[in-house]
């Protein structure tokens, strides 16, 4: 599977409001294994299944920020760096 597309598509629905925070937690949690490996951008992909994993959690809510942040680097708009990535938290 083809993961990078996954959450693009997920963060990319979840932003233009076709799915909600449930949803995607839901799609996340039926689609996904829990102990993916990732070969190829592991930072990025474990942060970004984390927090599309627990988006609708209320100790770890996502913020907006955050999850464009993530679908630029997913893109290749932004290099992915923990930094940044806290700054949009």
């Amino acid at each position: 599977m083809n993961y990078k597309a996954l959450f693009g598509e997920l963060l990319k629905q979840f932003l233009n409001g076709t799915l909600s925070r449930s949803e995607v937690a839901e799609k996340v949690a039926v689609t996904m294994p829990i102990d993916t490996n990732y070969i190829d951008d592991k930072d990025l992909m474990n942060d970004c299944e984390w927090a599309l994993r627990h988006i609708n959690e209320a100790d770890y809510y996502s913020t907006e920020s955050e999850l464009k942040y993530y679908l630029s680097c997913l893109r290749g708009e932004k290099e992915y760096n923990l930094k940044e990535r806290d700054s949009n938290i």
